[in-house]
């Protein structure tokens, strides 16, 4: 079986390894890389030989590029216009969420502090379930 590439942009340490612990509970095999800011992502993303990832979880608040910046400019790759970007935040605006609706996210997700359930929502999402557009754990 295939496993699910996932590539997490986020600046916050605690953060990323909460994405880890959530994956560890996946039922799927899933492999995944970071990048701690939007430029790093597209300088990572825009090498000639990258593979795109499955799945792309962003995280909206970053310094320098945030991540609307950063997933508008990823979709503008060659070969990822149309990948699943998640855009992750602490808030829950119904602003971001419009906008990002407008922008072709895939997802907007409210960072999780609970692993079982975030890994429940990860499940779900490589299961292509029906998820509603707002991930609230």
């Amino acid at each position: 079986m295939k496993s699910i590439n996932c590539f997490l942009v986020d600046d916050d340490e605690e953060d990323i390894e909460i994405f880890q612990y959530a994956l560890d509970g996946v039922e799927e095999p899933t492999e995944y890389e970071n990048a701690l800011g939007g430029y790093e992502a597209l300088e990572r993303l825009r090498i000639n030989d990258a593979v795109p990832p499955d799945y792309i979880f962003m995280d909206l608040n970053m310094p320098g590029m945030n991540g609307i910046e950063c997933m508008m400019e990823i979709k503008k790759i060659p070969g990822f216009e149309h990948l699943p970007v998640i855009i992750s935040s602490t808030s829950m605006f119904q602003l971001h969420e419009e906008k990002l609706i407008r922008l072709h996210a895939a997802h907007y997700l409210i960072k999780p502090t609970n692993i079982v359930a975030f890994s429940k929502i990860l499940s779900d999402l490589f299961k292509k379930k029906n998820l509603p557009f707002l991930l609230n754990p």
